[in-house]
């Protein structure tokens, strides 16, 4: 899902896992949940309230990666990894594909 493929762009270009927080509202038999998540110390937040925490937390990874995926220097990377979540899609060409705009990336920044 969407908060596995942020945590794997968020190690491959070295930036800090990503963390998630929760606001939790409603009452106990019906609880509704909206999340946040941290990557790099930008926050992205789920778009509405969703019924379980996983699903709001999954919500908010997809916004930042989608976000990413539209800018920045992690760009291609982003866009990439979101690809691969959208057509399932798990082949070795992507791997080879990825770290060599990896390494790219890394060599413009320095």
């Amino acid at each position: 899902m969407y908060k596995n493929q942020l945590q794997e762009l968020a190690q491959r270009i070295c930036f800090n896992l990503p963390s998630c927080s929760c606001i939790r509202e409603g009452p106990d038999h019906a609880p509704r949940f909206k999340a946040t998540v941290n990557i790099n110390g930008e926050t992205f937040e789920s778009p509405t309230f969703y019924s379980t925490l996983r699903q709001a937390e999954h919500a908010a990874a997809e916004v930042a990666l989608t976000t990413l995926a539209n800018r920045g220097p992690s760009k291609a990377l982003a866009a990439r990894v979101l690809l691969r979540k959208q057509n399932g899609n798990e082949d070795l060409t992507f791997d080879i594909l990825t770290n060599i705009t990896l390494m790219f990336e890394i060599i413009i920044r320095f």
